[in-house]
């Protein structure tokens, strides 16, 4: 075997090798996912000014389930604690609480051997509570809403094949019309 031929014949075992490896990574079946990171509030106006900026206060965690079907599509349900939240208003201070749930479709983009880029379409049920708000009447902020959320993002990072790091990009929706919730977070991601 001349030398052309063994360095071909090692390139072809190693790419096979590699392309093994690489669709293992990209399992069929369920997966449990753990992460937290930080949530965002938009707030609509209501008859009474506010005064600052919001604050953000308490743990920020979600949990998920989902199933891959394939390679590339899968599901998943989810449920989301957004901490609680302050805004001063001329007439008062808000304080509320909110937490969602939802279920998701996803589509997987194998970006490499390690990586994969995951695309979502979120059907949503976010809700904000009052949480002691003192003066002013919120009722306007507090409530819940179903909402489709279009896209949110994943990012995913395979330390080992069922075992991976992900930071995402969530968008949650309304949780009433004066209200809009999202969410970033770092977490793992453990397949079966």
């Amino acid at each position: 075997m001349n030398r052309l031929n063994r360095v071909s014949l090692i390139a072809l075992l190693t790419l096979v090798s590699q392309l093994a490896l690489a669709e293992d990574r990209r399992q069929q079946g369920p997966y449990v996912a753990l992460s937290t990171g930080a949530s965002g509030l938009g707030l609509g106006s209501i008859s009474t000014a506010d005064v600052g900026d919001s604050d953000h206060s308490g743990f920020v965690g979600k949990l998920s389930v989902g199933y891959w079907f394939s390679d590339y599509w899968g599901v998943s349900a989810d449920y989301l604690d957004l901490g609680k939240f302050e805004q001063d208003y001329l007439g008062g201070q808000f304080r509320g609480k909110a937490h969602s749930y939802g279920a998701s479709l996803l589509g997987r983009l194998p970006l490499g051997q390690r990586w994969s880029l995951i695309g979502k379409v979120n059907l949503v049920r976010s809700k904000m509570e009052d949480d002691g708000s003192t003066g002013a009447n919120f009722e306007r902020l507090i409530g819940q809403e179903n909402s489709l959320v279009l896209p949110s993002l994943e990012l995913n990072y395979h330390i080992q094949q069922k075992l991976a790091l992900t930071l995402e990009l969530d968008a949650r929706g309304s949780a009433t019309d004066k209200v809009d919730l999202g969410y970033v977070g770092l977490g793992v991601k453990y397949e079966f």
